[in-house]
């Protein structure tokens, strides 16, 4: 009879003892723990994710061979009515509250054109010599809103081209977009840090990786970070070597 600190009172229960030569028979029949299981789960799980990256990083490095098909794109579906509705709904009645600017560098317009909301809630642009204007041409609206609805993460993003910006913020305004390298396309894969700073990689259409060179050095090509964002438009920016 056992008393047990974690129950209450003082009655003493039935218990049994498990010997040294028990727990070496038992341990012969038992399974192993649940623990061991998760252990060698979380192992074989950690074995399987770094094959996997392996494979990725393989298949983004090299081309498609010509005797085979190539994958069909992905093509993007546009968003509903509603839903667009919903976001700039969404989006007026926060910056009309604020009065922050929504974003700056949107396609089609100077880089430094700043859009928000003024306060009769509509939107309104901030031109490049601190003009305020109410958009009207709805063709213009709705090209906006179209394109901030695919690219949500510029919301509430101004860029200042006094300053320079941290990879973090590149890859938030850049990565994946679209550059144009003499007469290629390239789409924008990673920025990288170097001393004095940094370099692109980037991937053609048929799905091969490498850096931006300059045509000069044939080396990689350094950017300054504040030059990535006062020479590259977020479509279609061309980059001058």
């Amino acid at each position: 009879m056992v008393k047990v600190p974690q129950w209450q009172g003082n009655i003493k229960h039935r218990g049994v003892k498990l010997t040294s030569k028990g727990r070496e028979y038992n341990g012969i029949l038992m399974l192993p723990t649940q623990d061991k299981k998760v252990r060698e789960l979380e192992k074989e799980n950690k074995r399987l994710q770094e094959i996997i990256k392996n494979i990725d990083v393989s298949k983004s490095e090299t081309s498609t061979p010509n005797n085979q098909e190539k994958p069909k794109p992905i093509v993007s579906t546009m968003p509903t009515k509603q839903a667009i509705e919903i976001f700039i709904d969404d989006v007026t009645k926060r910056f009309g509250r604020s009065s922050q600017p929504i974003c700056n560098v949107v396609p089609k317009w100077d880089k430094k054109t700043t859009f928000y909301i003024n306060s009769y809630n509509r939107l309104s642009v901030i031109t490049p010599q601190k003009e305020h204007k109410q958009l009207k041409d709805p063709i213009l609206i709705e090209s906006f809103w179209q394109w901030l609805y695919t690219h949500s993460s510029r919301i509430g993003d101004q860029i200042d081209f006094n300053k320079t910006p941290t990879i973090k913020e590149l890859e938030k305004r850049f990565l994946n977009q679209t550059i144009v390298i003499g007469e290629k396309r390239e789409r924008v894969c990673e920025f990288v840090k170097v001393e004095g700073g940094v370099t692109i990689k980037v991937e053609n259409q048929e799905g091969k990786v490498g850096f931006i060179i300059d045509s000069v050095t044939r080396k990689e090509r350094k950017f300054l970070g504040l030059e990535c964002v006062k020479r590259f438009c977020l479509i279609d920016w061309v980059v001058d070597l």
